[in-house]
C-alpha cells in the first residue's frame, strides 16, 4: 500500500495508505450481484423499470414469468434447501428419492452472501436435481407443511 501511495502521488491522486482502502475484485461483484438480485425482485413487486423483462415474450409468458418473480424464486430456493438441511431423515428421504430416480447422489448447496456465484450455484444444482426436488415437495407430509415453496415451472 506504501508503494500504491507514492505511485498515486506522482500521478497526482491524493492516496493515504493508512488511511484509504481499496475493495478487492470480488467483493465488488458480490455487491453488485446481490444488488442485481434485490432489483431483480423490486420489478415483480410493481417497480415501474421493466428493463429485466423479456421483451419478445408472448402476454401470457409475460404474465407467467412476473407471477414467478413475484414469489421470489430464490428465496423459495433457499428455503426447500433448508428444509432438506435441517434434519436427518429429510435428508434421508431426499437421498432415497435420488436414488429411486436414478440421478446422480448429490445434494442441495445453500448459498453463502459472502461468495456471489452460490446463489448461481445452488440454483443450477436445484435445476439439476429438479425431478427429486419436485417429488419430496409433493409428498403429502411435506405438501401439508410447505406448499408455499413448492416452485412451479416458470419460478
Amino acid at each position: 500500500m506504501e508503494h500504491l501511495e507514492t505511485e498515486m502521488c506522482h500521478a497526482g491522486v491524493d492516496f493515504d495508505w493508512d488511511d484509504n482502502c481499496i475493495h478487492c475484485f470480488p467483493h465488488i461483484i458480490n455487491i453488485a450481484v446481490q444488488h442485481l438480485l434485490s432489483e431483480l425482485i423490486s420489478i415483480s413487486n410493481g417497480a415501474e423499470d421493466t428493463e429485466f423483462l423479456p421483451h419478445a415474450a408472448g402476454d401470457e409468458d409475460l404474465q407467467s414469468y412476473q407471477q414467478a418473480l413475484a414469489r421470489d424464486p430464490i428465496s423459495l430456493c433457499r428455503a426447500v434447501v433448508r428444509n432438506l438441511h435441517v434434519s436427518s431423515i429429510r435428508h434421508e428421504e431426499f437421498g432415497r428419492i435420488t436414488r429411486a430416480l436414478l440421478l446422480p447422489s448429490l445434494q442441495l448447496l445453500r448459498d453463502v452472501d459472502t461468495r456471489w456465484d452460490s446463489v448461481y450455484e445452488m440454483i443450477d444444482r436445484a435445476i439439476e436435481m429438479r425431478q427429486a426436488i419436485d417429488h419430496y415437495t409433493n409428498n403429502s407430509d411435506f405438501w401439508h407443511a410447505h406448499k408455499n415453496v413448492c416452485l412451479t415451472d416458470m419460478e
